[in-house]
């Protein structure tokens, strides 16, 4: 599922790198019925597009910012626009805070079968040739194969989403996404912050799949590094054009294009995708949201949770929130 994993990768997942990878936008050379299905999903979709909202309820005001998780240099002037907002909140809103992350670095340094296989390799459940491809996919990463060979199919599968282009800038802090640049300022200012989920949440989203059905994910994985770029370019353009719904459509769209699979297990692994991704986990935002009791809060997360009946904007509207679109 590498084209969905690239959507995940930059709209949902906490990462931070600089997005260095020469990619083209792919809108434009659509099929018409790919653009029809684009068109289709942003007209049934509440709140397709947007990436910052205001919503209003009984004095309360709740700013809803849609945020990418990689670097980009626009980023600057959208953190200066920005960071009055969360200068005087009462409350940041994220997905998981900074204390949240180093929580998760020490679960997976004192439980390394989270990310490690301990009683088999990725060669003995692959025929040769298969794991041939994967060896070549994260050997053009930097990742040895024998590293790869002892992965988790589910993390290997996210690693070989992202670009190998990419990779020698993942952990940099030089150009971080628009989470990052916004906690920075929320410390700076004092903002008090609060995790929206724990990270054993996210993790097991990927975990409690049982490891047949990652391997097999990780092989549909395997397309040319062209796409992953193509991919990267087209989705970060989509982000900056507040095109959320489209963002979602188009790797479904793209995936009947470049996957070789049956378009009944596509149509099934996206629903399970979405109901995991961002179904459950918005819904389960909302309860925190809710039970906040401060004046000014300020929600900043992944984009692709903002759009759609599950997401965090029309779950305000339902529960009789004004919402309003703001600058962006």
């Amino acid at each position: 599922m590498r084209l969905l994993l690239s959507v995940v990768v930059i709209l949902l997942l906490p990462l931070s790198a600089l997005a260095e990878c020469v990619g083209t936008d792919l809108r434009p050379g659509l099929s018409d019925t790919e653009r029809t299905a684009l068109q289709a999903a942003e007209r049934d979709t509440p709140f397709p597009r947007g990436n910052h909202w205001l919503a209003e309820k009984d004095g309360q005001i709740i700013r809803v910012i849609g945020t990418m998780h990689l670097g980009d240099p626009r980023m600057d002037a959208l953190t200066e626009q920005l960071a009055p907002h969360i200068e005087t909140a009462d409350l940041l809103f994220l997905e998981i805070t900074r204390d949240e992350e180093k929580r998760m670095e020490r679960m997976m340094a004192s439980d390394p079968g989270l990310l490690l296989l301990t009683d088999t390799t990725l060669p003995e459940a692959l025929d040769e040739e298969t794991w041939a491809l994967i060896a070549d996919a994260a050997r053009a990463r930097g990742l040895p194969p024998f590293m790869a060979a002892k992965m988790q199919p589910w993390y290997l599968s996210v690693m070989l989403s992202i670009p190998a282009c990419m990779m020698e800038t993942l952990a940099s802090d030089d150009n971080p996404g628009l989470d990052d640049r916004l906690i920075t300022v929320a410390e700076d200012a004092g903002t008090p912050m609060r995790s929206l989920e724990r990270i054993e949440d996210v993790i097991s989203i990927f975990t409690e799949e049982p490891f047949e059905k990652q391997v097999s994910f990780l092989v549909a994985s395997l397309m040319p590094e062209r796409v992953s770029d193509d991919m990267m370019a087209t989705t970060t353009e989509s982000y900056f054009d507040e095109a959320n719904a489209e963002s979602w459509a188009l790797a479904r769209v793209l995936a009947d294009r470049y996957m070789d699979m049956e378009t009944s297990e596509l149509d099934a692994a996206f629903a399970d995708f979405e109901q995991s991704l961002l179904i459950d986990r918005n819904l389960s935002w909302m309860a925190h949201i809710e039970r906040a009791t401060e004046t000014n809060i300020v929600i900043a997360v992944g984009a692709l949770h903002l759009m759609g009946e599950s997401g965090v904007l029309n779950q305000l509207e339902k529960r009789g929130y004004t919402l309003t679109r703001q600058l962006f």
